[in-house]
């Protein structure tokens, strides 16, 4: 009974150390050119494939075993920081990440309006040239216009013997 009881508080007093073998690296991560907080910059430890991000503060903790790692700090906009920290302890290390930007020339985007063949905003207009109504075959000499109108797209004859027409349905127009 008594190896047993020994047996476990070996057992337990070697994972409580083990547990003990982890250590915290945290901090505050600013703007090199003004100070101010970096909210969601990522942490990232690639040995561990392990990382964190930054709150609302700015700051981040990760927790990781002893020893001596590569931290990439990485943000849109800034340059990424690689820092070598060793890790023998809880540590606290206030990184602060430089800007990058990067000029480019100047874009012009031109495009024609949508609209541009609209030169008024009147609506269905059809126009005749004399040459188009030139090309119709004509009786006993002459064009008639009236024969030339009732065959333009939305006009209809108001039946026969009459010269009146309609337009989209609307009222006969009498010539």
């Amino acid at each position: 009974m008594i190896r047993f009881l020994v047996v476990v508080s070996l057992i337990i007093l070697s994972t409580a150390a083990w547990s003990q073998e982890k250590v915290t690296l945290n901090g505050y991560v600013r703007d090199s050119s003004n100070g101010e907080e970096l909210i969601g910059v990522t942490v990232f430890i690639p040995e561990l494939k392990a990382g964190t991000v930054t709150n609302a503060y700015g700051f981040y903790a990760i927790t990781v075993p002893k020893g001596t790692y590569e931290a990439h700090f990485s943000f849109v906009g800034f340059k990424t920081k690689v820092v070598t920290i060793e890790l023998a302890k809880d540590v606290s290390n206030n990184i602060e990440l430089e800007g990058e930007f990067t000029l480019i020339e100047e874009l012009v985007v031109t495009d024609k309006a949508i609209d541009e063949n609209v030169v008024s905003v009147q609506m269905s207009k059809n126009t005749l040239d004399l040459t188009q109504i030139k090309k119709l075959p004509a009786l006993f000499g002459e064009v008639d216009i009236i024969k030339n109108i009732q065959m333009l797209p939305g006009v209809i004859s108001a039946g026969e013997g009459t010269s009146a027409f309609f337009v989209r349905g609307e009222v006969p127009i009498k010539t």
